[in-house]
């Protein structure tokens, strides 16, 4: 008998509150206050970190985010976002507001970014911290090079890079930022599947984005699913997600979340605490880190949105020498085309290109129009009128296509039956089809592509996703 989310909740969290017990004694001690923790997958740096000096770097807040730096009425806890986060700041207590929209292509911006600041403080490559109303970012000596017990990589940089900069520490941050943007579309299509609204609630982001770099995507794809039954369960703020990191690593074998009959797939950390003789269970062992990683972006975020000086903000576009801008804002902001999850992502590099990405959901579900548009194709996928308009190789799949006013195109695939005609004009949100499993498709979804200057690019990077 499979167990109820509500099952789920209660097994993790009795484990959960059993480990916190046991590990209070051992490890609360060792936490500074105004420093970050050195965590179970870290320890001491190379020989690299000899020839690197740290350095104390004035964060500049974008404007775009001035919005949540205005003062609040003051609280016994800080709350950002939508969700509670109960963390105290050494200067002080804020309450962020509860609705402004916050650009997440901005969080990974730059090195210094707010969600690259949370990663490396969660890596504890990255000590975050205020002076005199000033928030400033240094490294730590784990930032020029560590080795990871759990794989035997050497890390450099804020984030677990594994070696790829090859020591060189400026390509390392902006390795560390490229890879962060490039998930960057998926987390938030994960987190609105499951109602979770990333632009007002950039916490879950920004985790959803350490646990990425900390494991894998099998991982951080689960974990927007995990923070909705634990929410639903009664837990708030730092529990929720520290409890929904580590359900994350609890997979059967078809990958799907199951804490009540799948693996616990942290290895590497399980590994670590067993090598170290910790007295402790799996999830007890995967909580404790999962619960530090929290905690330090919590701290980040809690200093970062403290009234910052409004000299920084004039400095808000202006990046640090050799980090890449972030990403031009679409032509056109599309609409989310149907009501499901991401479960084959963009790819158009290996073996196994796909110039799309395929939206699970149940047959019948409603398809709509991106944006505003003409259909200029609707039949069968091997029909001429498809071909010309999106290309060979569809085979009996029902395919739509709708022309855009400036020049793009849309393209939606393995539809049950549709709704408009040729020749139709279609308003954005306007119901086109309806999920289908027709053609060459193992199971309901939407094939969704878009291509833009006559090139397919990923869709996730055009919709806008409020």
């Amino acid at each position: 008998m499979v167990m109820p989310e509500w099952g789920w909740l209660s097994r993790g969290t009795l484990l959960g509150v059993v480990g916190t017990v046991a590990l209070v004694a051992l490890f609360s001690s060792e936490r500074p206050k105004t420093s970050p923790v050195v965590s179970n997958s870290e320890v001491a740096p190379s020989s690299t970190a000899s020839t690197n000096r740290t350095k104390r770097i004035a964060v500049p807040m974008l404007a775009t985010l001035a919005s949540y730096a205005q003062p609040q009425t003051q609280t016994t806890g800080k709350q950002f976002g939508v969700q509670a986060a109960q963390a105290a700041t050494p200067e002080g207590e804020y309450q962020a507001p509860a609705a402004p929209i916050m650009p997440p292509a901005e969080l990974f911006a730059t090195p210094v970014s707010l969600g690259m600041l949370a990663i490396g403080a969660a890596e504890g490559n990255y000590r975050v911290f205020r002076e005199k109303g000033t928030l400033y970012v240094e490294q730590t000596p784990l930032y020029f090079g560590h080795t990871d017990p759990g794989n035997f990589a050497t890390n450099y940089g804020p984030c677990s890079d594994q070696g790829r900069s090859r020591g060189n520490i400026e390509l390392a941050a902006q390795m560390c930022v490229d890879r962060s943007r490039r998930q960057l579309p998926v987390n938030i299509a994960d987190l609105v599947a499951v109602g979770i609204d990333a632009n007002r609630d950039p916490e879950a982001l920004i985790n959803a984005a350490d646990l990425y770099n900390q494991a894998s995507e099998i991982h951080s794809r689960r974990f927007p699913q995990a923070l909705t039954i634990a929410r639903r369960g009664g837990l708030k703020g730092l529990e929720a997600i520290a409890w929904a990191r580590t359900a994350s690593f609890y997979l059967n074998d078809y990958g799907e979340l199951d804490i009540e009959k799948g693996a616990n797939r942290a290895g590497g950390l399980i590994g670590i605490c067993s090598r170290e003789n910790r007295a402790v269970t799996e999830w007890e062992c995967v909580y404790h880190d999962q619960m530090r990683r929290a905690r330090a972006i919590s701290d980040a975020i809690a200093q970062y949105f403290q009234i910052p000086d409004s000299a920084l903000l004039v400095a808000a576009n202006n990046p640090p020498a050799g980090a890449k801008a972030a990403p031009n804002s679409p032509p056109i902001a599309y609409k989310f085309p149907t009501q499901g999850r991401v479960r084959k992502s963009y790819s158009i590099t290996g073996k196994q290109k796909h110039p799309a990405i395929d939206i699970a959901a149940p047959e019948g579900t409603p398809i709509i129009a991106a944006a505003d548009g003409k259909v200029i194709a609707a039949g069968v996928g091997d029909e001429p009128e498809v071909v010309r308009a999106a290309g060979q190789n569809w085979g009996k799949a029902l395919v739509l296509v709708i022309s855009h006013d400036n020049g793009d195109r849309t393209i939606y695939a393995h539809n049950q039956r549709h709704i408009v005609k040729v020749g139709q004009k279609v308003t954005k949100g306007q119901t086109i089809a309806l999920v289908g499993q027709s053609g060459n498709a193992e199971y309901p979804h939407l094939h969704f592509e878009l291509k833009h200057n006559g090139q397919s690019v990923n869709p996730l990077s055009y919709i806008q996703f409020n």
